[in-house]
């Protein structure tokens, strides 16, 4: 699956697809991309933990067709960032290590000091 479209159409596109990111959100990240191509689209969907968005473009040439799902471990990545940065605000809570997944350090921590202003209030300890 090849495809071939202006970087300006793509980051158009992309740009719609960062609404999907609300300002309630504590931690701004997209968990996937799933591009899909046809003979003649390119659908683009992504979401977060709450909403799911699509965008479609005419490629300007293809070859092949399918779908993939890019862009989790880029996510991924991208957390695990941004998690150690958050823990240069909340160190007691030791986010550079654990990034936020919920080990048992993690939960043990959260019991004793409750939760950090960036996390969601729906987890359980």
């Amino acid at each position: 699956m090849k495809f071939i479209v202006s970087s300006l159409k793509l980051l158009k596109n992309l740009q719609a697809l960062s609404g999907v990111i609300g300002s309630k959100n504590t931690l701004p990240i997209l968990d996937d991309f799933l591009f899909q191509l046809t003979e003649n689209e390119l659908k683009i969907t992504t979401s977060d933990l709450d909403v799911t968005m699509a965008v479609s473009m005419v490629p300007d040439m293809v070859e092949g067709i399918g779908e993939v799902m890019a862009a989790s471990i880029i996510a991924k990545v991208e957390r695990d960032r941004i998690m150690v940065a958050y823990d240069k605000d909340y160190p007691q809570y030791g986010y550079a290590k654990h990034k936020g997944y919920p080990t048992p350090a993690h939960k043990q921590i959260c019991r004793e000091l409750g939760p950090s202003p960036i996390q969601r209030l729906t987890f359980r300890y």
